[in-house]
């Protein structure tokens, strides 16, 4: 599924804008960019059920429960229509809602918070010229010893044990760490739910999701560029079977989307690592 800028999205636009929410200084095109790099739709549509584009309610089943996804889109009294671009950010980056309430690490901000400001304030806009969607959230459904009241101490010591950086200085890292947010899958977890990073992108068995390091000799190693790009955009491995399971999505709802160069920085950067 891939969003449009019909002139109903620019009509949500001049609406949201005469309401009071204001779109700010953000590229609508660069978002929609930053918007397919990051698969926000994959995460935040419940696909499954037929649910509407970016309202939430899809399950993610963890071993800490199940969350359940919020609606993202600009509907003022269920979605994200009357956040400034300020609260946004926070939540990106600082996993922090408009309320000052801690989102737990299913929403991926400790990948997030290496995002520039200027991408978080063009996805931002991108997300306010697509049609509001009105669906309240759902409550997650989790273990009795995962608690929200908990979660500034996690942060706490995940960010002593277990930080990602910063920044990335080449494109490939920070598409592949922060905005695709990869290793959130494709990176261990410790039983605090904390990433491994010692071991980054070297498989989570428990996601049934493989290293993609060139230390996995069965697989990106072997690949060829053409056949890690014809996987990457079709989702076609080289001995001609298909992907299956959430990669299915990521691949339809993300990867096929991005550009030329994103994808070859992409790769430059999989084939350097160690």
């Amino acid at each position: 599924m891939r969003f449009r800028l019909r002139r109903s999205h620019w009509l949500c636009v001049l609406l949201l804008a005469a309401s009071g929410a204001s779109v700010g200084a953000g590229d609508i095109q660069r978002g929609q960019a930053i918007f397919e790099l990051a698969n926000c739709y994959s995460c935040h549509t419940d696909s499954d059920n037929d649910g509407a584009p970016l309202a939430g309610g899809r399950e993610l089943k963890t071993p800490f429960g199940i969350f359940v996804t919020p609606n993202i889109s600009p509907d003022r009294a269920s979605g994200i229509g009357d956040w400034t671009e300020q609260q946004f950010i926070d939540a990106l980056s600082q996993g922090v809602s408009p309320a000052g309430e801690h989102y737990f690490p299913a929403f991926p901000y400790t990948s997030y918070r290496a995002m520039t400001r200027q991408d978080m304030t063009d996805l931002r806009a991108y997300l306010y010229s697509l049609p509001p969607q009105q669906q309240a959230n759902k409550p997650h459904r989790l273990q009795w010893f995962v608690s929200r009241k908990l979660m500034g101490l996690w942060k706490w010591l995940n960010a002593r044990l277990s930080s990602a950086p910063a920044e990335y200085p080449s494109r490939g890292g920070y598409i592949v760490n922060a905005l695709a947010h990869c290793g959130e899958c494709h990176t261990p977890r410790n039983r605090l739910g904390m990433l491994d990073y010692s071991r980054s992108l070297k498989g989570n068995e428990e996601l049934e999701a493989p290293d993609i390091t060139p230390s996995n000799a069965q697989g990106i190693a072997a690949w060829s560029d053409d056949e890690l790009v014809e996987f990457l955009r079709d989702g076609l491995y080289p001995d001609g079977d298909y992907v299956g399971g959430e990669m299915t999505e990521v691949v339809e709802n993300s990867i096929q989307h991005w550009s030329e160069q994103d994808l070859d920085a992409v790769i430059r950067y999989l084939r350097g690592l160690k």
